[in-house]
């Protein structure tokens, strides 16, 4: 929270020097009337980030910004005409997922400010959001033939991360947004996030020396500008990815800068934010995804997208690190890059039906598992050891499908299956050749809780032969190695319980039930046990 203090300051001065408004007055309005035109809301029961828009299908990774943030909603406004504020929910998250919504609070005595309520036009200029997230985690004793030095502890053990985030968005023009986001880390992840292919805590810093990065940064800094191409005008909450109230169904959006690829790839409305759905790396994301990332997850490229209604396209170019699951990023953009392009057909758009495929193919240095082999077995290498054999303008590709759809009375289901080719060292996500996975969600109203809501999902991850050669002769990644390998493919059994509290907090314990941890038979099973507790606020700025 210091980090937040100090940072929203800088932020905050730099937004005001843009929107040139005199000091205002604090004042809460009235409460909030609903009007004729108040946007379709999903039943409550419905899941954290699975909001319509009136078109009827997902925004996909709005939604996924939108459900990052939870909770209080805080408005600064000049003149805000009693009603106009709708009723709409803050965002798609599981703490509105009723539609429900605090009254805004006022700032009066900007006289200037643009109108609210046009659609297209200036009425929120600027944004600021933010959230807590902390995660506990912990396992008793568990059998292990034997270990390595990047084996999961099988001694019990307890840790916990926490991610402070603080996001700010201003709208230049009624197309162009700036976004720009600072994320503060602390703490680790059980057994120094090693020795477990789909590891149990994504918030958890993926290398094992992240103890040495920065544990402040800018986690995204983005120019997104949107070309309308017409069809039905959708609501839109303001997050982290787009300020605009209303999009057009059919439109064409350009980014440039810092983000996420996972901001926009992969989207699945019932397993893709550990912040509000499950907690590991391989049921939230397709773990045979190895998608370009510096270490906190976070690189620079160019994202293009557009919606043409049912049918969805979009493509990225972005940077890769300079080792794996390093901590900077190369600019050596003839030989170390990624591509990456998904297709989402919307075949069910009013219960939330969508197939995405997906296909990737990184350019990195990477270290041959048949060339470390090979250098072992002549003596060249005391073990097998892919840092010695690598070799610019090597690829790796890998494609991926994933299934979401809505039942009725709020239940959902999903599925994801993934696959790389898997000749070489996994450079950026995980250790995953190729992944399966299927789960449910299940909606609060089934014990009175309209706001709760629950998963469960089963996931499967395999490797290549030859990555099972190189771990079995006591090779090292930079996530698994146990000095031997009696393969078995990694399974995992996860369920979680979302409890929404008031004024945007919600608690959510989390079981993972792991056999064959890091490929290995004769090590485990262990279960996980865990704690999430979760805060989010987003202010609006209106019309500055």
């Amino acid at each position: 929270m210091r980090m937040a203090r100090q940072t929203t300051g800088l932020i905050l001065a730099g937004w005001a020097a843009l929107a040139v408004c005199p000091a205002g007055v604090w004042a809460a309005p009235a409460a909030a009337k609903p009007s004729a035109d108040t946007p379709h809301r999903l039943p409550a029961t419905d899941r954290a980030a699975g909001a319509r828009t009136k078109a009827g299908h997902s925004l996909s990774s709005r939604e996924k910004a939108r459900s990052k943030l939870t909770g209080t909603k805080l408005a600064f406004a000049s003149g805000w005409p009693e009603g106009d504020h709708k009723g709409r929910p803050y965002n798609g998250s599981a703490g509105r997922r009723d539609g429900a919504s605090e009254a805004p609070v006022e700032l009066r005595d900007c006289a200037h400010v643009n109108p609210p309520g046009k659609a297209g036009g200036l009425s929120d200029r600027f944004w600021i959001g933010g959230q807590v997230n902390v995660v506990i985690q912990g396992h008793g004793n568990f059998y292990a033939l034997y270990s390595g030095p990047n084996s999961f502890h099988n001694l019990g053990e307890a840790a916990g991360t926490s991610i402070e985030d603080l996001f700010t968005g201003a709208r230049l023009t009624r197309n162009f947004d700036v976004l720009f986001d600072v994320e503060d880390v602390r703490g680790q992840g059980l057994s120094n996030v090693t020795g477990l292919a789909g590891f149990t805590d994504l918030d958890a810093q993926k290398a094992p020396a992240a103890g040495k990065q920065p544990r402040t940064y800018v986690s995204r800094i983005l120019l997104h500008y949107l070309w309308p191409l017409g069809g039905e005008a959708q609501t839109n909450d303001a997050n982290y990815l787009e300020l605009a109230p209303q999009i057009p169904s059919r439109r064409l959006e350009l980014y440039f800068g810092k983000f996420s690829l996972a901001d926009f790839f992969d989207h699945n409305d019932y397993a893709n934010d550990d912040h509000t759905q499950f907690l590991n790396w391989t049921t939230d994301n397709n773990g045979a995804w190895d998608y370009a990332s510096d270490t906190p997850g976070y690189t620079y490229g160019a994202y293009a997208e557009f919606d043409g209604g049912a049918w969805s396209f979009r493509y990225a170019e972005a940077l890769m690190s300079r080792v794996p699951n390093g901590l900077y990023l190369s600019l050596h953009l003839s030989d170390t890059r990624a591509e990456n392009g998904e297709i989402d057909w919307a075949y069910a758009p009013r219960t939330s039906g969508t197939i995405r495929a997906l296909g990737y193919v990184d350019e990195a240095p990477m270290g041959s598992f048949a060339d470390a082999l090979a250098a072992w077995r002549k003596g060249l290498t005391p073990a097998p050891n892919v840092a010695a054999v690598r070799r610019p303008g090597r690829h790796e590709y890998g494609f991926g499908l994933n299934w979401q759809q809505g039942l009725p009375h709020g239940y959902g289901l999903f599925a994801r299956a993934g696959w790389n080719n898997g000749k070489y060292e996994s450079y950026e996500y995980s250790e995953v050749n190729d992944t399966a996975e299927a789960g449910l969600q299940f909606p609060g109203t089934i014990w009175r809780r309209a706001k709760d809501h629950a998963g469960i999902a089963f996931a499967s991850n395999g490797i290549s032969r030859l990555h099972r050669e190189y771990l079995a002769a006591g090779g090292l990644g930079f996530q698994l190695g146990d000095g031997g390998l009696t393969y078995g493919r990694e399974r995992i059994l996860e369920t979680y319980y979302q409890w929404t509290l008031p004024a945007g907090f919600s608690l959510a314990p989390d079981v993972q039930y792991v056999a064959n941890p890091g490929y290995n038979r004769v090590r485990g099973p262990v279960v996980v046990f865990g704690l999430r507790a979760h805060w989010g606020l987003g202010v609006r700025a209106i019309g500055m």
